[in-house]
């Protein structure tokens, strides 16, 4: 087969490693056009695939490549897959677009005033395929195949820092200011309350927890520079790890709004919080609450309760986490995506 794979963000260049890196080893034919986050991702695990310079057009750089399907990420600004998807339907080129997150559906496929949808989508759940629906996608398009990304680490095993917790930011400042983010969230705030309630918690139990950041790829590392080691009875400071996975194995809470990197760490067996000052049910992005599993802290009296229970050393029961770990990771996605990938390489319709 000769298959396109495209990407700019992260969550989709992750979202399709694990089938490029199979491919590769069934000996198919692969490109890939990046850009982004995607471009960086790839520069360290797929580089041998990475397309060569386009010193021409797009449209010819496609035609030279003849890819029988594309496999496409998807991202919220003027990215490269649009604008492949758009030469690939004029080539009649199947594509097939990937949904790394439940949120923003249509948004992701809106070039200014053009749509740029793909003839498919491989989604994650039943859950995600239902909301789908409900904006106005076609059943019949949408493909419940799982996350290849998502999976259970393997080690080696970091120890877990016992006063460590981690903040994972967003960057709805930068966001809002380009016109991308309209809602009420405010990172500032969120990181405010924690270095509040952690040095109220610190002062009252004579405990020394502390609080790593961990910056977006698309935040300054200066963003927050006004609270680092600056809080009353606590540490703040930006997290280094190069690896994600090493900054959310060492911590003994992570927190967020509803950031993709909660439920990784969900995922990971760790002990995550959304936490959403203010936000309205309507409003709410987190999948932990979605799927039941835990309900988004909208408060700051409710953060202290639970961070006194942890401060307690208090077993904080998840019933559903190693059920859910099973039904997200064992769930053999990277097949069932590249068996789909045949069925369109073949002319065949892909069935639900």
């Amino acid at each position: 087969m000769r298959v396109l794979f495209s990407a700019s963000d992260l969550g989709g260049a992750e979202f399709l490693n694990p089938v490029i890196r199979k491919l590769s080893q069934q000996k198919n034919t692969i490109k890939i056009l990046s850009e982004g986050e995607a471009f960086a991702y790839f520069q360290t695990r797929q580089k041998e695939y990475l397309g060569d310079d386009i010193k021409g057009s797009l449209y010819d750089w496609v035609l030279d490549f003849s890819p029988e399907v594309a496999v496409i990420g998807t991202g919220f600004k003027k990215t490269i897959e649009k604008k492949l998807t758009l030469i690939l339907k004029r080539f009649g080129i199947p594509t097939v677009s990937v949904i790394d997150y439940w949120s923003n559906y249509k948004k992701r496929f809106i070039s200014g005033t053009t749509e740029c949808f793909t003839n498919y989508f491989f989604v994650i759940d039943e859950i995600m395929k239902n909301d789908m629906i409900l904006e106005g996608f076609k059943p019949d398009r949408l493909i419940v195949t799982g996350n290849p990304s998502y999976k259970t680490p393997e080690g080696p095993y970091r120890k877990i820092k016992k006063s460590q917790i981690l903040y994972v930011s967003q960057p709805f400042s930068e966001l809002r200011k380009i016109g991308l983010y309209t809602g009420r969230l405010d990172e500032f705030l969120v990181l405010r309350d924690l270095i509040l309630v952690i040095s109220e918690l610190n002062r009252e139990t004579e405990s020394e927890y502390f609080l790593n950041v961990r910056l977006h790829p698309q935040e300054s590392p200066d963003k927050y520079r006004a609270y680092l080691n600056h809080g009353d009875c606590i540490t703040v400071q930006n997290d280094f790890n190069k690896e994600l996975y090493d900054s959310i194995q060492e911590s003994k809470v992570i927190v967020g709004m509803h950031s993709t990197l909660l439920w990784r760490a969900y995922l990971y067996g760790k002990n995550v919080y959304s936490y959403q000052p203010g936000i309205l049910d309507s409003e709410d992005l987190s999948i932990l609450n979605r799927l039941g599993i835990k309900k988004t802290i909208d408060n700051r009296h409710q953060l202290k309760k639970i961070f006194r229970k942890i401060f307690k050393n208090e077993k904080m029961k998840d019933l559903f986490q190693e059920k859910m770990i099973r039904h997200y990771t064992d769930n053999g996605s990277t097949e069932n995506i590249i068996r789909n990938i045949r069925f369109l390489t073949q002319g065949k319709q892909i069935t639900v």
